[in-house]
């Protein structure tokens, strides 16, 4: 996380996990994991995004660039071996975001 980001809010909803994170000015950061299952969607404003592909740690998956002002970017991912999908939104550039994700890691498995 970028200096003086903390967990502010976290929610359990059986297969997915959402977790944000601000700072004292108020800028947020929101990370979504959730169990890949059949008959499961994602959905994402693909109306008002850039759409790129990128890499993370070895996986394939998207970046979402924003194009509304003040609105927030977005980076999806699956990761086959733990067989979840990851979702990091936030008002940051695609490096940035990228940094975050490299950093992700699964501390504690609940199967």
């Amino acid at each position: 996380l970028p200096e003086g980001f903390v967990e502010t809010e976290r929610a359990e909803l059986g297969l997915i996990v959402d977790v944000v994170y601000g700072n004292q000015e108020g800028d947020q950061i929101a990370l979504t994991y959730r169990a890949v299952k059949d008959g499961g969607i994602t959905w994402f404003d693909t109306d008002t995004s850039e759409i790129s592909e990128i890499t993370i740690n070895g996986y394939q998956g998207q970046f979402y660039k924003t194009t509304l002002l003040n609105g927030s970017n977005t980076l999806e991912w699956i990761d086959p071996t733990l067989n979840l999908h990851f979702i990091v939104d936030g008002q940051f550039e695609k490096e940035e975001m990228l940094h975050m994700a490299e950093s992700v890691s699964l501390v504690e498995t609940t199967n």
